[in-house]
């Protein structure tokens, strides 16, 4: 429990990392409905603020969140270029039938509330 407890500061970090590489890694390869890539983008910054908020990452790693958010948003780039100039696969597989559906309201409203709320708390906060 104590070896847990004692690289909690380094998995949670590098889980959150994952997460988003792997976000800005099915933006880079698939096609997504429009408003998935906007879920996507407001989830995974959210994930960035919280990790700067909480102060996950060590300042002498200060690059490495950066990294992140360029990742992110050349995911979210290329995503938007593939959904306004090329055509999504005909026959989509599973996966890429559930990327090319639209995402539920209630779920971008969620998002949207989350973000507005790490905002406010990031500017009550100083």
């Amino acid at each position: 429990m104590n070896t847990l407890r004692e690289l909690a500061p380094l998995l949670v970090p590098l889980v959150l990392g994952i997460m988003i590489l792997s976000a800005a890694y099915r933006l880079w390869r698939y096609h997504h409905h429009p408003r998935r890539v906007l879920s996507e983008g407001i989830s995974c910054g959210t994930l960035i603020g919280i990790m700067g908020l909480v102060g996950l990452v060590d300042s002498s790693l200060w690059w490495a969140v950066w990294l992140l958010a360029l990742a992110l948003l050349s995911g979210i780039a290329v995503a938007t270029w593939r959904a306004s100039s090329t055509n999504p696969p005909a026959e989509p597989t599973k996966m890429q039938a559930r990327l090319l559906g639209r995402p539920s309201v209630a779920g971008l409203i969620g998002e949207g509330v989350f973000y507005a709320l790490l905002l406010a708390l990031a500017l009550l906060g100083g």
